[in-house]
C-alpha cells in the first residue's frame, strides 16, 4: 500500500511538455523538425529563430513564428497552450514527477474541477487521492482498521465473526473513483467522490 504521497517506481511516468515548431516551416514545407520542452524548463514561447537554430533547417524572411505543435504526458483531453502553460508548470511542480500519473488519470476518469486556464485543480486532486494499492478491497480493509470499524466489538461478538465484509466493501465503493494503474506491479489509484 502507498499513502498519498507515494507510488510504485515503475509507474510509467512522463513530465509533460510540448512540441514547438516553426508554423511556416510546417503548414508550407512540411518540415516537421521542432524542440521538446519540459514544462520544467519552460521559460517563454520561442521565436522562429530560435526553433530554427535548435533543428538545423534554415530559416527563411517568411519563418516568423513558432507554434506549440503538440502537448506530451498531459491528461487526455488537455493540451498546453501558450496562455496556459505556466499553469501547466504550477501544477506539474506542485504535484511533482511521482504523482503525475495519478493526477493524469484522476484528470481523466473523474469529475474534475478546472481552474481558469483548463488545467485540473491541484488542490482537489490532494483532497481526494488515497493512494495507489494492490486493491480497492485492500484499500477498504485498511480504512476499517483506519477508522476503528470494530474497535469497540468484542472479538468473540457475532457482529464481528459474521460481519458481511464483501457486502460492506461493495458499498463503500460508491464513494470512490477506481482506477487501473499504468504500473508494472497492477493496482489501482483511488479516489474520494465528493
Amino acid at each position: 500500500m502507498f499513502t498519498q504521497r507515494e507510488a510504485p517506481d515503475t509507474v510509467l511516468e512522463r513530465e509533460p511538455g510540448v512540441l514547438v515548431m516553426c508554423e511556416r516551416c510546417y503548414t508550407i514545407d512540411g518540415i516537421d523538425k521542432g524542440k521538446f520542452i519540459k514544462v520544467s524548463e519552460w521559460e517563454e514561447m520561442p521565436t522562429a529563430k530560435e526553433v530554427h537554430e535548435w533543428n538545423g533547417y534554415p530559416m527563411s524572411n517568411k519563418c516568423d513564428t513558432a507554434i506549440i505543435f503538440r502537448s506530451y504526458g498531459l491528461p487526455e483531453g488537455y493540451e498546453i497552450e501558450p496562455g496556459n502553460v505556466e499553469a501547466w508548470t504550477g501544477a506539474y511542480d506542485q504535484i511533482g514527477y511521482t504523482l503525475w500519473p495519478a493526477f493524469c488519470r484522476w484528470a481523466e476518469d473523474g469529475v474534475v474541477v478546472e481552474d481558469m486556464d483548463n488545467v485540473p485543480d491541484v488542490a482537489t486532486f490532494e483532497e481526494q487521492f488515497c493512494g495507489w494499492w494492490p486493491s480497492f478491497y485492500e484499500y477498504a480493509m485498511h480504512f476499517a482498521e483506519d477508522t476503528g470499524l470494530m474497535e469497540d466489538t468484542d472479538p468473540g461478538s457475532p457482529l464481528r465473526i459474521y460481519f458481511d465484509w464483501d457486502s460492506w466493501v461493495s458499498d463503500l465503493s460508491y464513494d470512490y473513483t477506481v482506477t487501473t494503474t499504468d504500473a508494472r506491479e497492477g493496482g489501482v489509484f483511488i479516489y474520494r467522490n465528493f
